[in-house]
């Protein structure tokens, strides 16, 4: 078997690594606030066979779409129907085909680089974390690699199919995610630099791109972004609204202190974390050896016979877009995986360069032990963040992420509803400061929406709902509600539907009150009947 063979057969063996550690489980951890919006997103989507992208939110329409093909498999064409396992399938799908696009990578990083940047992606506990959330971030990753890919290929072959594939992969990319500007920026700085340092390597000879290419791939990038914006051309609008969104994100960044931290928060994620009894959490391995590969990127780009050009070219973009990333003062933890994952090819590189220079076989071995044992621990901590700390705070990948109080206080809220007269009819109050209250729409959507109440504030004006979900900095007002404002005889009791304290994310406390006829109803109806003792059986 030829080298570049094996290396297929090696790749997908990582491929049924990354599904092992995907698939198990999907519906176990509670669904994220960022998840539920984008379930609410999509329900409409799917129930109304329309959508309206919406530039202050959601971000692009890529993952919506994307939706429709499991939800539709399994019959799930409703908001009620819809399960964790059918939207959080498509973040693993397309982490699936980020692996395999080292398969035609393979010529150009050389066999062994692509076979080790697959087997740590699949195991990566970032990426797996990430691949199991319903969020676009995948998505974006695996397209920038796509038209990296697709690029690298062109630049190989001058091939209009390559041309065509790297225009498509930009322009998903700008279907998915605003932040596709700083990959734009980075790739773009980094083949510029590239160019210079490389101007006789064929890879990087712009001189002789074809003008009909550059034409056919910029026409594929503006067409797929325009119908995914456009709707399928139902709304025009969101064509301008795809520009127009950066000034929104811009200010929505610049706004939003929770989300602002100090530029080594990235690298300190990666590199160590640990809180309690907790296991650590590391992946300094692929950020020292990454560090190590750009150096070697630089010089002596050769080392392994790798196309020269690709790999400072790799070098540069994961260097522009740590500085970049790292210099946005607002950050979410996922965003780290646009430049994790040239990270994980230049530390694979690093890998293969350093295996190469030691002569002895023992120092091989030796070596070659320790980078398999770094990736059964990143495995190890993979299985950790993703099947024990899942929702913990003892894992740095869990952000501002709700408990399974939640799921509990939903569950108990649809049992007594079951209990009500009107059923799914009945009413709910859920008050949460600045609209707050997510992921319940989620937990509560097989029932009827309609009467579902969301409020900022305590309603006065409204009569108090059989149930009511609130803040404890509500309690004054909704005192007054339910025991001072109502008229004699119009008055009822409210019990806590909990003993304990629940909260929606850690240290966030939530309270859930039910109306005592309710609970009292649903008390009798649910106790066990015991049947009559058999005359013939009793003790005299």
């Amino acid at each position: 078997m030829s080298r570049s063979k094996a290396a297929i057969l090696l790749i997908l063996i990582a491929v049924v690594a990354a599904l092992a550690l995907r698939l198990p489980r999907l519906s176990m951890r509670t669904m994220h606030t960022d998840e539920a919006v984008h379930a609410e997103k999509f329900a409409f989507l799917i129930e109304s066979n329309s959508y309206i992208y919406d530039r202050n939110e959601y971000h692009g329409p890529t993952l919506n779409y994307f939706t429709l093909i499991p939800a539709l498999l399994t019959g799930q064409t409703t908001y009620a129907k819809l399960t964790e396992p059918t939207l959080r399938i498509v973040p693993v799908f397309f982490s699936i085909v980020l692996i395999l696009l080292f398969i035609p990578l393979r010529n150009v990083l050389t066999p062994p680089v692509a076979v080790i940047a697959a087997f740590l992606t699949a195991v990566s506990p970032a990426f797996t974390f990430y691949s199991r959330y319903y969020i676009q971030e995948i998505l974006l990753v695996t397209f920038t690699f796509a038209a990296i890919v697709a690029a690298a290929q062109y630049f190989r072959t001058r091939k209009a199919l390559y041309a065509i594939a790297t225009g498509l992969s930009i322009g998903l990319m700008h279907a998915t995610k605003e932040t596709c500007a700083i990959a734009f920026f980075s790739m773009t700085l980094a083949l510029i630099i590239t160019t210079l340092l490389n101007k006789n390597e064929t890879i990087v000879r712009i001189k002789t791109v074809k003008p009909l290419h550059i034409l056919l791939a910029l026409v594929s990038a503006a067409a797929i972004s325009i119908l995914f914006f456009s709707s399928f051309l139902a709304n025009p609008k969101g064509i301008a609204d795809s520009v127009l969104t950066y000034t929104d994100y811009l200010n929505r960044a610049s706004e939003t202190p929770v989300h602002t931290h100090p530029w080594y928060y990235y690298l300190k994620t990666l590199l160590y974390f640990k809180l309690g009894a907790a296991p650590v959490f590391t992946e300094a391995i692929i950020v020292i050896l990454a560090a190590v590969g750009f150096l070697i990127a630089l010089i002596k780009p050769r080392t392994i016979g790798s196309e020269p050009a690709f790999i400072r070219f790799i070098a540069f973009y994961t260097f522009i877009m740590t500085a970049v990333y790292s210099f946005i003062s607002y950050k979410t933890p996922w965003c780290l995986l646009g430049f994790l994952s040239p990270m994980i090819i230049l530390a694979s590189f690093a890998i293969v360069a350093i295996f190469k220079t030691f002569h002895r076989v023992s120092a091989k071995a030796v070596f070659a032990i320790i980078v398999i044992l770094a990736s059964v621990h990143l495995t190890y901590q993979t299985c950790q963040a993703n099947f024990k700390y899942y929702e913990s705070t003892a894992n740095p990948y869990v952000y501002g992420h709700s408990t399974s109080d939640v799921a509990k206080i939903a569950e108990r809220t649809l049992t007594l509803a079951s209990h009500h007269e009107l059923g799914s009819k009945m009413p709910i109050e859920i008050i949460a400061p600045n609209h707050d209250y997510w992921p319940f729409p989620w937990y509560l959507r097989t029932h009827d929406r309609d009467y579902i109440g969301y409020y900022s504030s305590v309603e006065t004006a409204l009569p108090p709902a059989p149930i009511i979900i609130t803040f404890p900095q509500f309690m004054p007002d909704l005192v007054k509600k339910l025991y001072e404002l109502p008229p004699p005889g119009q008055k009822n009791m409210y019990l806590e539907m909990f003993s304990e304290p629940t909260y929606i994310r850690p240290y966030v406390e939530i309270t859930a009150y039910v109306r005592k006829d309710l609970n009292d109803i649903a008390e009798r109806q649910s106790m066990p009947v015991i049947p009559d003792m058999p005359q013939g059986n009793q003790k005299q």
